[in-house]
């Protein structure tokens, strides 16, 4: 069985993908007030694994700047 740590991703609205700490996530999901489980149902790998989204809601008290 393979292993596959913990991995955080963020999508901005210009769509790049950035890796970003748990710590930071958690942070977003509180700010957005929303997080949402998602069984990835990999029936064809031994590791199955799962994951958890917040997405933001368009508010602008709950915007978080990205600078790349």
């Amino acid at each position: 069985m393979s292993y596959h740590p913990e991995h955080w991703d963020l999508h901005t609205s210009n769509g790049e993908e950035l890796s970003i700490a748990r710590g930071r996530f958690e942070f977003l999901c509180q700010r957005f007030g929303s997080r949402k489980f998602v069984d990835l149902s990999r029936s064809y790998h031994t590791n199955d694994g799962d994951k958890y989204v917040t997405t933001w809601t368009g508010t602008e008290p709950t915007l978080d700047t990205v600078v790349t």
